[in-house]
This record gives C-alpha cells, structure tokens and sequence, in this order.
C-alpha cells in the first residue's frame, strides 16, 4: 500500500471536482484499489474520512452577507411572523420549529453525493473482497485438511 499508484489514485478521487465523469473515475479508482491493494481498507478508510470532512465543513458565507452594509431582510413563512436576532439567529414566534442559522445545513450537496457514492462503492467492493479472503482461507483450510488425510492413508499402507 506504499505504491506512489495509491497516493495517486487517493488524490484522484479526493481532488475537487464538480464534473458527473468524476463517478466513473473514483469507481474506477476504488476497483484499482481493491484489485491491487493488500489493505485496500486501511486506504480507502482514509479517502472516506477525507471526503467526509470535505462535505461536512462548514462554508464561508456569501460576500453580501459579510458586507456591512448588507441589510437583513425577514423571510415570511406563511403567516406567521419570523424575526432575526442581533447575532443572526433566527427565531419564530408562533411554533419555533424554524432552526437557527446556526444549526443550518452547512455541507454541499455535490460533495455529500460524491462522499455517498465513495462509501457506497466500496462497501460492494468490500463485501467482494471479504468473500475471496474466506474462499482463500477455505482453500488453505481443505489443503492441510487433505495433507492430514494423505498422511494417514500413507501410513496406514506402510502398517498394512
């Protein structure tokens, strides 16, 4: 997993990217990584977390909303009034089931879907790469099983 392929095809699938053809390349990428890997977890383990804090950070908001001579408008929701506070908290007088701005989505949709992919992908690949670690554990397995037993027969002739 010390490959520099690795590091580059983990650069490829985090590199910021807005473009649909990136699902094919980070597809591509994982099944490289599963085809090729010893511990092909351990790196994509890494990948999910990169991408998990990329789609989960929070944005700097919009340039008119820094600007100081920005004016807060109230966003009317049906009829009920809503008001802002002095620190940008939003509150609603009648129900209070608007959240505040704080506690707003604060991800892109793009990059949690590019992260939903990600951990959907290699969830298949690793159910994929679990089933040929048990076949190759059966193999050993029924191996020394039939060494025992040609032992035995060749003893058994060697007695007999």
């Amino acid at each position: 997993m010390d490959n520099p392929i690795f590091r580059k095809l983990q650069d490829a699938v985090e590199h910021p990217c807005r473009s649909k053809d990136w699902f094919g390349m980070a597809e591509q990428a994982i099944n490289t990584i599963y085809a090729l890997g010893e511990h092909p977890d351990e790196l994509c383990n890494t990948i999910i977390k990169n991408l998990t804090r990329r789609a989960f950070v929070p944005r700097p908001k919009a340039a008119a909303a820094t600007d100081p001579d920005a004016m807060d408008e109230d966003q009317p929701v049906g009829d009920k009034s809503v008001d802002k506070t002095e620190d940008g908290d939003v509150t609603m007088t009648q129900d209070g089931s608007m959240q505040d701005e704080k506690e707003k989505d604060v991800g892109d949709a793009f990059e949690l879907s590019q992260l939903l992919f990600v951990v959907g992908h290699v969830a298949i690949k690793h159910i994929v790469f679990l089933e040929l670690v048990e076949r190759e554990w059966k193999r050993q397995k029924d191996e020394k099983t039939a060494g025992i037993y040609f032992i035995y027969i060749f003893v058994f002739f060697l007695v007999c």
